[in-house]
């Protein structure tokens, strides 16, 4: 019986928790690298059309040699509708688009990165 209790006075606390009003907040990072790796086409798949997951890869480690722990964060995302111009890149809030990415145009993101953080 008591366990019971426990459970529906946990269950009550989710609720109440869940019915909170939401939370605005300024986002903690000063650039969000997005990289897409899902494509909703199934004809164009821009995450096949290159080495999405060795440019995620080698984005992520450029972020961490750069010391932009904090500032920058690297995401995957959905369908970014652009799945022709495939693999795509966004910098947001900056709204600058990459695509047709190759892990040659590495360094010229990561570049891109460190001017939008001065």
């Amino acid at each position: 019986m008591a366990c019971k209790r426990v459970k529906e006075s946990l269950v009550i606390s989710l609720y109440i928790e869940r019915k909170q009003k939401m939370k605005v907040k300024k986002s903690p990072y000063t650039c969000q690298v997005l990289v897409c790796t899902k494509c909703r086409d199934k004809k164009n798949k821009s995450y096949s059309q290159g080495d999405i997951e060795e440019i995620k890869k080698r984005l992520k480690k450029g972020v961490k040699k750069n010391g932009w722990k904090g500032q920058v964060r690297l995401s995957s995302t959905g369908c970014m509708g652009i799945c022709g111009d495939g693999p795509n890149v966004m910098l947001y809030p900056q709204d600058i688009w990459f695509s047709r990415v190759t892990i040659d145009d590495i360094d010229t993101i990561l570049d891109r990165v460190k001017k939008e953080l001065r």
